[in-house]
Order: structure tokens, then sequence, then C-alpha cells
């Protein structure tokens, strides 16, 4: 299981940060800040107390537990899952649609979160997934990424 943190950081907002651990999700949200700011004045010291929430969520090693995916020919090799996502336009999405719909998956990006969704989706989609099996609920959704 991986857990998605809420963090919620003083005239910023809400921050959502997948990590294994309090300290992780800190140390992880403080880089995308630092990356955010023109001056390091400017940097939020992030401590534990801003940790609004957290929850657990299936992550990739539940879904590679349960699915295996097909590589896209067109992939340049840049190992699993990446070599298996397929573009959200052209012959690969052409390629996609041709699929059994229970056999694609979405990833997609909903709060700066990436999520591994079953089913064919059209909002906030960044690519898709084919299985070799097929999914039994269509709510099954997996954290992609950590």
């Amino acid at each position: 299981m991986d857990t998605l943190h809420t963090i919620e950081v003083p005239q910023r907002g809400e921050y959502k940060i997948v990590a294994p651990t309090d300290e992780l999700a800190i140390l992880r949200l403080q880089e995308r800040l630092r990356d955010e700011v023109d001056d390091d004045d400017d940097l939020i010291s992030i401590t534990p107390a801003m940790t609004t929430g957290r929850e657990s969520y299936p992550g990739m090693d539940e879904f590679y537990a349960r699915y295996q995916l097909v590589k896209n020919p067109a992939s340049e090799g840049n190992g699993e899952p990446q070599e298996c996502m397929y573009e959200t336009y052209g012959s690969e999405l052409a390629f996609v649609r041709e699929q059994h719909r229970e056999r694609i998956w979405t990833l997609i990006e909903e709060e700066g979160v990436l999520w591994l969704t079953a089913g064919y989706r059209y909002v906030n989609r960044l690519g898709y997934f084919i299985a070799t099996g097929i999914w039994q609920d269509a709510e099954e959704t997996y954290l992609y990424g950590g």
C-alpha cells in the first residue's frame, strides 16, 4: 500500500504527496516548493504539524501482482511501466480504442497526484495501458508512482 499525504502550507494551499513515510513526504514537498520559488528567501519550511491527512491506497506493487501490461511496440524501452504506455492521440490511441474495454487502464492526474484507473477515461488523461487480463471493477484505482 502507498500513502497519500495531504499537507497544508500557509499562503500556498494544500499539497498531495505520495510517500511511504511522513519524513519522505515532507522532503519531497520541500524539493517541489524549492523548484517553484525564485528566491530561497521565499522558501517555507515544512513541518510534520502541517500534515492534515494520510490515506493508504494500493500502489503499483499491488497492480503488478494482479496484472501484466502489454508493451507498446513504439516505446523506446524505458522499462516498465513507461515502455507500456500508449499515447492519447494518433495511431496509438486508435490501437487502445480497438482493445477490449476491460483491458484498458488510464493514467490520470488529479491535484498533482497520478492514478492508474480501470477503463478508458478522457478527463485528465496522460496515457493509456493495456493489460493482458481484464479488470473486474470499474472503480479499481491504484496510486501511480511514489
